[in-house]
């Protein structure tokens, strides 16, 4: 199944927002898209941070059971979305599979 390049961006939650991950005890704090890996954000775990080496997590969005704190969003977040579906587009035919590729 294939999904659209420009909702899954426009859907990605911010940085700095405290989710649950799925079957993970603690809250993580997202850190950064990743678009690595088939993985769309690295995280750390809150309110720990990034303590140790290996302490980071690697997920997306369907690994998010509950958003608890929505990071910042303004019009430069709108910006980099849109830069990033542009890029995204070009390199890959305007679509992207379910694991993320």
């Amino acid at each position: 199944m294939e999904l659209d390049i420009e909702k899954e961006i426009n859907n990605l939650i911010p940085v700095g927002s405290i989710v649950k991950l799925k079957g993970v005890k603690n809250k993580v704090m997202i850190t950064k898209y990743h678009f690595e890996d088939n993985k769309a954000y690295k995280g750390v775990l809150w309110p720990l941070g990034e303590y140790d080496t290996g302490t980071a997590a690697f997920f997306n969005t369907e690994d998010i059971e509950k958003v608890y704190f929505r990071g910042f969003e303004n019009n430069e977040l709108e910006e980099y979305k849109k830069q990033m579906i542009s890029i995204l587009k070009e390199n890959s035919d305007s679509t992207i599979n379910e694991e993320g590729v």
